[in-house]
């Protein structure tokens, strides 16, 4: 992969690993939450199609966008799932408080989430 300007990156999909779901945690300060229903449609879809969507965490595991696919992966039984690990790169990358804000909608489950952390639908 190549930056705009020719200068190589590397992106955190460039490296999907399977790591084990009791070593990864949520983000505590997380302002989206997932109803029970939401999540159920997601083990659906995850019964039906498999993995497709990696989760995005920190070095120290701890997730950045990924948090009802983790509880998911819990209620299935999946032992581990696969991971895009996102490395702070000496300054090139924007920091991880700027990565947390800016995570990524995943698809109509991310964009169905509740905003903020009293909104009622908390499992």
């Amino acid at each position: 992969m190549t930056h705009a300007i020719g200068q190589a990156v590397e992106w955190p999909a460039d490296n999907v690993q399977r790591v084990a779901v009791d070593r990864l945690r949520p983000y505590p300060n997380s302002t989206r939450t997932h109803s029970r229903a939401q999540v159920a449609q997601l083990v659906a879809s995850i019964q039906e199609w498999g993995w497709t969507t990696p989760v995005l965490v920190d070095e120290q595991g701890m997730l950045i966008p990924g948090q009802a696919r983790l509880e998911a992966a819990k209620q299935l039984g999946i032992p581990e799932i696969p991971v895009m690990v996102a490395r702070l790169d000496g300054g090139t990358s924007p920091g991880l408080h700027h990565r947390r804000q800016r995570a990524p909608a995943d698809g109509p489950l991310g964009r169905n989430a509740a905003q903020g952390r009293d909104q009622g639908n908390r499992r």
